[in-house]
């Protein structure tokens, strides 16, 4: 008869993790960043504005500095090897190399947002240079130039989300092939951050309620 004795029970209880946070190190990266965005624009400017909006005086630092942002607000590293990578030695019955492979998975995966943000930002901006001086005629031409603005910023808004968001899933999914392997850890990881993200819409919407409660007691005994 087989025992199971050496095996580590499984935690039926919900469970509870310390608030997901990036590490220090992602806003240094952010920083850098932010500061080769402003160089970029400022090297860039030549004296004519026009030739400056349409190079890279203004799309590329814009996009650089949006697509540091999304690796600079992703979970850092060591709340998954604080938090989640203890709670997996806990419930699941695993190796220790394969809680050291998911969390060599989730650096990468941090990683190749980074790239994706890079090579979006240089696709986007090869696109920016074709269609930049019929912007610059447009905003000579028409009298009403917040709306070319506003029409270009939401096309090249779009532009970027549908690229980002190419690159985002066939790195993801590339990335979760070659790691195939621990393909029960990352659906472990899947369903606790859904559990997160319920938990925390379930919270917002419990102190929305309880404000406006409050908002409710107060007129009552105002008109009291």
């Amino acid at each position: 008869m087989d025992s199971f004795d050496d095996e580590k029970p499984v935690d039926d209880d919900e469970p509870t993790f310390a608030p997901q946070k990036p590490d220090s190190y992602q806003k240094y990266v952010f920083l850098v960043h932010l500061l080769i965005a402003i160089a970029i624009s400022f090297l860039s400017f030549r004296g004519d504005f026009r030739e400056w909006f349409a190079g890279v005086g203004v799309a590329t630092p814009i996009m650089l500095t949006v697509s540091v942002s999304l690796f600079a607000i992703m979970t850092g590293i060591n709340w998954y090897r604080e938090e989640l990578a203890p709670y997996m030695r806990r419930t699941l019955i695993v190796q220790e190399f394969e809680i050291d492979r998911f969390l060599r998975y989730k650096q990468i995966h941090g990683f190749l947002i980074l790239l994706a943000g890079y090579l979006t930002t240089v696709i986007c901006q090869l696109v920016w240079f074709q269609v930049a001086g019929f912007v610059i005629l447009m905003l000579e031409s028409v009298s009403s130039t917040s709306e070319v603005l506003y029409v270009v910023t939401i096309g090249m808004a779009l532009l970027y989300l549908f690229v980002m968001g190419f690159f985002v899933i066939i790195f993801s999914d590339g990335l979760k092939f070659f790691f195939s392997d621990i393909a029960q850890l990352i659906e472990v990881e899947d369903r606790i951050q859904e559990s997160i993200k319920a938990k925390q819409k379930e919270e917002k919407e419990k102190q929305e309620q309880e404000k406006k409660a409050k908002k409710k007691n107060v007129k009552d005994s105002v008109g009291d």
